[in-house]
């Protein structure tokens, strides 16, 4: 209604400036004098804006957007004041009569409108805020329990009064300094109070108003044990507590692409680092963001880049942004603060001072303690009262002491105690100082082994066993769980009776979360208590000990019965195949599908993953898949995780790559292409797996051969499928700019693409998707290149070189080359610790990565051309094996040149003046400087396109001549071997090449044939002859058995080096053959012809295995796999 009172007042203020204006141009006929008139005018001009403004509040009612909605209400109010303004001014001037008195009336009314408009619109503006607030909250998906105020923290303690006070304080400074860095880290091992203290200063903070967001991490609980909702969870809580963040996080969603599917990298960006950068006018307001137990977050490398975005709050002007992260000191959150080592400040809560550790830990006990004794005396008779000096002096020194810095100790001893279900505190705590000690393996074992030992009392050897393999099912099923499960549920799981699962959780309340409802979840109180339990340090030690493979064994074979006997088609009667997902109620789902259920689709892979290999044999995971695929698949949409299905079969792809089971390979080959081809549908309309989705999977596909009989049976007119899966095995999307350039890693997991859109992404080969995108580049990027153990990455653009830890995105470095010239090079030594690259006015540098020092920088006169004497561009430069030189081949001449890493010495510099000896193929984009050093680090090959130069050890072939090559020193000149060529009018070499140990060198002439020559000896080996057209590529396998050539007449030959015979292959190309690789393993041979077809032939059988249509010139390359 309040809406409705608004829309009334609104229309009345329209009306009104409509009667006003009215009466101005009544007026303007009885008044005289051109100072009136003029007035008269301005009363109009500003009556008429009053109207404008007052329709702007109108249609404010129907708009959709807060901002507009705040901005229509602020013009209407301003509007109406200036309004006021103007009329009495005229009031007080104008003495006309009837016409004054109009004026005079119509001031009043607007002074009686605006107080009406004022209060209505006010509540307009909160309704609309509140709807816009709500609705940007609802975009952004959260992790349960992730929150400090969160149901599930609430048992969660905060620092008692007169505890952590010097630490408390330092961090309430930190907070509130105006130059302090962004983080402060506070690491601690486990146990020590660290999610205690975080609690506390989210709490202080949030009574402050300076809480933006919080995030409590917990391995085994979900969402919050990844970092899959984390950037959403914490832009969920700053646009709660900020409403002048929704029309810029409304924004995030307005492109094509969905913002919650992009990498971490753009999450931040466009949920929360830009949306506070477009806050005006907040005056340096402090936002505190607490992140508790980062160390509980799986995936490393997640972890680094989390630690690299926050530097980013640095560019935040209009808030003082203050991160308090807490962690153990493990070495992904490590190495994360080394890279990031100024945007930070490091606590160590272990190192805290013996004597303030001891006080703050008697303070909690003396706390605790008299709770105990307290509660108890209430529970029991007179005479079983414990003393009011209970426990004493003693007693409670010895505990202090067996505390150590581990508050959790403290916590889990006074819940031990305070358990009746144990025992009466006296008796607990005679249990507890049996293992009184100082050490801190020791310490853990006085904090759990109490509670776990008061299950075996006065049991007998059997019942001992019994209780300890129901402990380890139960038990040791908890900890290993990756979300936690109600009593019911876990006992359905484990297929055992409830009863057993509370009998063995009834004495275990002071080391678990035990709920009294029974559709709560039963947690770990501390993530210490899986560490004890799973320590392979403690095993036949522990008799606790549960062993981590054997159970999560177990736990695969509860969920794959679980799926077999509960999984079906339309699990939840939807009937319809074209029925839509978000047609279906929560409690629909969750009656369909338990929790039991929804934990075994989820978690089974990763359970089998981390599990012995004798608990399953790969034929049950293929029945059940060949049976249940489709409705797995159904339920993880129906449950709202449908990118999971693709996770899990492409992570199992991995996993069972090397499968004895051959149907199980296959199924697993095309699953993860089925569904992510799919995805989509399968998200909104999952029973279109069973119909349309089948009819257009291949005719020859596993998946079409075992589910074709699962669809509707009165479809009969299907389209007709492709026979084979496409050979395409992703699309990568992404860029808004021409790909200039992309490169495997090394390790071939990664793929960089670099853009004229300025940015580089960096793809997982393995599933295709986008997981960083470095967006600090102001122009079209035009190469990027892994370092070779994979860890960094150089790009370039015209004017800067870039390098990037391609694990985390931070930026290493931004290095100048010379102006405007795309081709400058830049190199990574083979052992990735130095990168090489042409400065700004065409000098060499070399950076040394470790400490990011220039240890070298060769001036620009040593590139200088010797013929035309004028500075030109060094073109190519490269490493030697052992990277101890560094090669450099000047664009377009003959000028090459070694220098010394070492030392800084040139060590041969060289002029051609021969014949060409090397030739690039005519349509090459660029004349490409093509050269390699080979793998043993004393030898090295360097090419360029106007002569050749090679060198094996300190040696280098030079083509003297047409029909004769000199080997000779690289200090001295001296030759030292000559390899001769027979001249016979068309035989001089059009290209060479070394085999990669350098040993082996091949030639390529313009009669037609190749030659295969000895180093040592200087002797040819073998003349491969019978092409029909000139040669015009050549390539060695790695193990140096095979040479592989393709020439103009579209012919590729693979020959034996020891025996010079051809091995014949089953089809020629299509094109003539311009350039050819051999792939690392030596079993495949890569050809790019002249219509930019890459074919793959596999050399054992001479078959072409595929022919890809390429639309770009780019040369071939291998993965190293």
């Amino acid at each position: 209604m309040e809406g409705v009172g608004a829309v009334a007042n609104v229309v009345a203020v329209v009306n009104l400036s409509v009667k006003v204006v009215t009466l101005c141009s009544q007026y303007a006929e009885d008044v005289r004098g051109a100072r009136v008139r003029g007035e008269i005018d301005e009363l109009r001009d500003e009556v008429t804006a009053l109207r404008r403004a007052a329709k702007s509040a109108r249609r404010l009612i129907k708009d959709q957007h807060g901002a507009a909605s705040l901005e229509a209400a602020r013009d209407m109010d301003d509007a109406l004041r200036e309004s006021i303004n103007v009329l009495r001014r005229l009031e007080g001037d104008l003495q006309y009569g009837d016409a004054q008195k109009r004026i005079s009336s119509a001031s009043k009314v607007y002074q009686t409108a605006i107080i009406g408009v004022d209060a209505k619109m006010v509540r307009v503006d909160e309704t609309m805020v509140s709807m816009e607030q709500r609705m940007a909250m609802h975009m952004l998906p959260t992790a349960l329990g992730a929150l400090y105020d969160s149901r599930e923290e609430e048992d969660g303690a905060t620092c008692l009064t007169g505890t952590r006070v010097e630490l408390l304080r330092e961090i309430d400074d930190w907070i509130n300094s105006r130059k302090a860095p962004i983080v402060f880290w506070l690491n601690g091992m486990a146990g020590t109070g660290k999610s205690t203290i975080s609690r506390t200063v989210a709490t202080t903070t949030a009574m402050h108003r300076h809480l933006g967001a919080s995030f409590f991490f917990k391995r085994g609980e979900t969402d919050r044990g990844n970092m899959s909702r984390f950037y959403t969870t914490i832009a969920y809580q700053l646009v709660r507590s900020m409403p002048d963040l929704v029309p810029h996080i409304r924004a995030a969603f307005d492109g094509k692409d969905s913002v919650i599917e992009m990498s971490a990298d753009k999450q931040f960006e466009k949920l929360i680092l830009q949306p506070l950068m477009r806050i005006r006018h907040r005056n340096r307001t402090i936002l505190a963001i607490v992140v508790d137990g980062l160390d509980e977050c799986d995936g490393d490398d997640d972890i680094r880049r989390l630690i690299t975005l926050l530097s980013d709050f640095k560019d935040v002007k209009n808030f003082r942004i203050r991160v308090l992260i807490t962690s153990r000191p493990e070495l992904p959150t490590r190495l994360g603060f080394h890279d990031n080592r100024d945007h930070h400040r490091n606590f160590v809560l272990h190192e805290i001072s013996d004597t303030n550790i001891e006080h703050d830990v008697e303070i909690f006990l003396r706390f605790r303690l008299d709770q105990i004794r307290r509660n108890y005396n209430r529970a029991v008779l007179r005479d079983r009262h414990l003393p009011k000096d209970w426990p004493g002096q003693r007693d409670t020194t010895t505990l202090i002491r067996m505390a150590g810095p581990l508050f959790i100790f403290a916590s889990t001893v006074c819940r031990f105690l305070s358990d009746r279900r144990c025992g009466n505190p006296r008796e607990q705590l005679r249990k507890v100082l049996k293992y009184r000690t100082r050490s801190q393996e020791a310490r853990m074992e006085a904090t759990y082994l109490p509670p776990l030992e008061q299950q075996l009392a006065g049991l007998t050897n059997s019942g001992k066993g019994q209780v300890l393999d129901d402990f380890r099912t139960v038990v040791g099923t908890i900890v290993l769980l990756e979300t936690p499960l109600p009593a019911s549920a876990l006992a359905s799981l484990l297929d055992v009776r409830e009863d057993t699962v509370h009998a063995r959780l009834d004495i275990l309340h002071s080391v678990l979360n035990v709920p009294q409802s029974p559709d709560s979840p039963i947690r770990l109180l501390h993530p210490s208590f899986r560490d004890f339990l799973t320590d392979p340090e403690r095993r036949g030690t522990n008799e606790f000990w549960v062993d981590e493979k054997y159970w999560n064994g177990h736990i695969t074979a509860c969920c794959l019965r679980i799926m077999n006997d509960a999984l079906e088609e339309d699990i939840c009667g939807q009937v319809h195949p074209g029925a839509d997902r978000a047609s279906l109620r929560r409690g629909q789902v969750d009656s369909s599908i338990p929790p039991e259920l929804k934990y075994a689709c989820r978690f089974w892979a990763f359970h089998m993953q981390n599990a012995e290999r004798s608990f399953y044999r790969d034929q049950e995971v293929y029945t059940f898949l060949s049976s249940h695929l489709l409705h797995w698949i159904e339920v993880l949409s129906l449950i709202e995780r449908p990118t999971e299905s693709y996770q899990i079969s492409k992570s199992l792809q991995v996993f069972l790559h090397n499968t004895p089971c051959s149907e199980l390979g296959l199924l697993l080959k095309e699953a993860p292409s089925f569904i992510q081809r799919n995805l989509a549908i399968i998200d909104s309309h999952p029973l279109q797996l069973y119909s349309s989705l089948l009819s257009i999977t291949p005719e020859n596909s596993e998946m079409r051969k075992l589910f074709w009989g699962e669809g509707p049976s009165w479809v009969s007119l299907v389209p007709t499928p492709d026979s084979h899966w496409n050979q395409v095995q992703y699309t990568l999307e992404g860029h808004k700019g021409t790909v200039n350039a992309v490169a495997f890693s090394p390790d071939s997991s990664l793929l960089a693409s670099a853009s004229s859109d300025a940015n580089v992404r960096i793809w997982r080969v393995e599933t295709g998707e986008c997981i960083r995108e470095f967006q600090r580049h102001k122009r079209p990027v035009r190469d990027v290149k892994f370092s070779p153990d994979s860890t960094l990455i150089a790009s370039k653009c015209d004017e800067t070189i870039r390098i990037w830890k391609s694990d985390s995105g931070i930026q290493m470095e931004n290095l100048p080359i010379q102006g405007n010239h795309r081709e400058c090079p830049v190199e990574f030594s083979p052992d990735s610790k130095l990168v090489a690259w042409i400065g700004e006015r065409g000098d060499l540098r070399i950076l040394q990565l470790d400490n990011r020092q220039c240890i070298r920088h060769f001036r620009q006169g040593g590139f200088t051309d010797p013929r035309k004497r004028l500075q030109t561009t060094p073109y190519s430069l490269r490493f030697s094996s052992d990277s101890k030189v560094i090669a450099v081949v000047v664009e377009e001449t003959g000028f090459f040149s070694l220098w010394s890493v070492e030392n800084g010495y040139r060590i041969r510099k060289h002029e051609q003046t021969g014949n060409l000896s090397l030739e690039v193929p005519h349509n090459s984009p660029r004349r490409d400087v093509s050269y390699r050093f080979v793998e043993d680090s004393s030898q090295s090959t360097v090419m360029n396109t106007e002569s050749t130069f090679m060198m094996a050890g300190n040696q280098t072939l030079h083509s003297e001549s047409d029909d004769t090559v000199l080997v000779r020193w690289v200090e001295t000149g001296e030759v030292v071997q000559s390899i001769t060529t027979p001249y016979s009018g068309r035989s001089r070499a059009t290209l060479t090449q070394f085999s990669p140990d350098g040993a082996i060198l091949g030639s390529i002439h313009e009669d037609k044939t190749v030659k295969i020559w000895e180093i040592s000896t200087g002797n040819c080996l073998h003349i491969l002859s019978g092409f029909a057209s000139e040669v015009k590529a050549m390539s060695f396998s790695p193990d140096m058995r095979l040479v592989a050539s393709g020439s103009a007449d579209k012919m590729v030959h693979i020959c034996s080096i020891s025996s010079g015979s051809n091995l014949p292959l089953s089809e020629e190309s299509r094109q003539p053959i311009q350039a050819m690789v051999v792939s690392p393993d030596g079993s495949v041979v890569a050809s790019f012809s002249a219509n930019k077809e890459l074919a793959l032939w596999m050399i054992d059988t001479g078959a072409c295995m595929h022919r890809l249509e390429c639309p770009h010139r780019h040369w071939p390359a291998c993965l190293r796999d």
